[in-house]
C-alpha cells in the first residue's frame, strides 16, 4: 500500500511542476503524504499551496478530506466550514461536511449538508445516495425511496440504483 501512495505523490508532483496552481495535485500530494508520513505533513503541504492559490475553498476542503480520511471528523468539519466561509456555494465542502457529520452520527446535520450539496451540484447523484443510506439506516423507507426516485428520474442508468431499490424493499 505504501508504494502506491509514494507513486501517487510522485505523479502528482510531476503534474504540479507543469501547473503549480493545480489544486488537485496539491490535494493529492497532501493525501498521499498523510498516508505515507502523518496527517500533519499532508495538511502542511496543502496549507503551503493555500498561501499562493486563488482556489482557497477547494484547498481548505482538501484539508477537510485529509482529516476525514484519517477519522479526525472534528477537524474535517472545521476545515469544511472554513471552505464555506471563503465560498458559501462550494458544493464539495457540503459533501465533505456531510460525510464527517454522518460518521459522527449527527444525522440531521448530515442530511442537511447533503441536501445543500444536492441543490448546489444537481448533476451529481452522490448526495441523494448518501441521504438514502442514512434514511435506510434510520428505517425511513419512504424518505429513502423518494431520494432514490430522484436519482432514477435524473439518472435512469446510474449503476447500482436498482440494487439500492431492492435493498430498500428487502429492509422495509
Amino acid at each position: 500500500k505504501t508504494n502506491n501512495f509514494r507513486e501517487s505523490a510522485f505523479y502528482y508532483g510531476l503534474a504540479q511542476r507543469f501547473d503549480p496552481f493545480n489544486i488537485e495535485s496539491s490535494i493529492g500530494i497532501g493525501k498521499s503524504l498523510s498516508e505515507l508520513e502523518n496527517v500533519e505533513k499532508g495538511v502542511e503541504h496543502v496549507q503551503n499551496a493555500l498561501a499562493n492559490s486563488p482556489h482557497k475553498a477547494a484547498l481548505l476542503n482538501g484539508i477537510a478530506e485529509i482529516y476525514a480520511r484519517k477519522g479526525d471528523y472534528a477537524n474535517a468539519i472545521k476545515f469544511a466550514d472554513n471552505a464555506l466561509t471563503v465560498d458559501p456555494n462550494y458544493a464539495l465542502a457540503f459533501k465533505t461536511r456531510g460525510d464527517a457529520l454522518n460518521s459522527q452520527d449527527k444525522i440531521k446535520e448530515a442530511l442537511d449538508s447533503y441536501l445543500t450539496y444536492c441543490n448546489l451540484a444537481p448533476l451529481d447523484p452522490q448526495g441523494r445516495i448518501e441521504r438514502y443510506k442514512i434514511m435506510l439506516k434510520k428505517q425511513d423507507f419512504k424518505g429513502g425511496k423518494e431520494e432514490l426516485q430522484k436519482v432514477v428520474d435524473n439518472y435512469p442508468r446510474y449503476p447500482g440504483v436498482y440494487f439500492m431499490f431492492s435493498e430498500l424493499y428487502r429492509e422495509s
